[in-house]
């Protein structure tokens, strides 16, 4: 169908969210390279960083990846001395991963790589707009944790 046939009117907010987390994925590719990492893995130890250990399905499951895809992750981490994995203290077959010593290192360069891509975001703000957009999201990420069904 072209774009003259189908207008839709304007693109629905998923949409929208879906792009722009794409073209943030794609800014932060050259510094991360810089980093020598990849975007996946800049994710993994930024979400170590800031949480308890984490097993392979709980870092799979926030990061929309499959289990076998963060294994992959992970163990290129573990490879790198960026993560150690543990089993966990009740037992079982999950082997929680931890930020090492190197791998905080590397969230700093995360973090510096970030700063980069959220200047160039920011400058495009004013101070109230910005304001405005983190208010508007912490909201909507509110809602969406209570998964309550919305109203009728």
């Amino acid at each position: 169908m072209s774009r003259e046939t189908h207008n839709p009117g304007l693109k629905p907010v998923t949409v929208l969210l879906r792009q722009f987390q794409s073209a943030m994925r794609q800014a932060m590719e050259e510094p991360l390279q810089d980093a020598g990492l990849t975007a996946a893995q800049a994710n993994v130890l930024t979400e170590l960083a800031y949480g308890p250990p984490r097993s392979n399905a709980e870092l799979a499951r926030v990061h929309f990846v499959t289990p076998q895809t963060m294994v992959e992750i992970l163990a290129s981490l573990e490879r790198r001395g960026l993560i150690s994995r543990m089993s966990q203290p009740e037992g079982g077959r999950a082997m929680l991963a931890e930020l090492t010593k190197e791998g905080g290192g590397k969230v700093l360069a995360v973090h510096l790589a970030m700063r980069q891509v959220e200047e160039r975001l920011l400058n495009a703000l004013s101070k109230e707009d910005l304001a405005h957009l983190r208010r508007l999201l912490e909201d909507c990420v509110a809602v969406l944790e209570k998964h309550e069904p919305p109203p009728a």
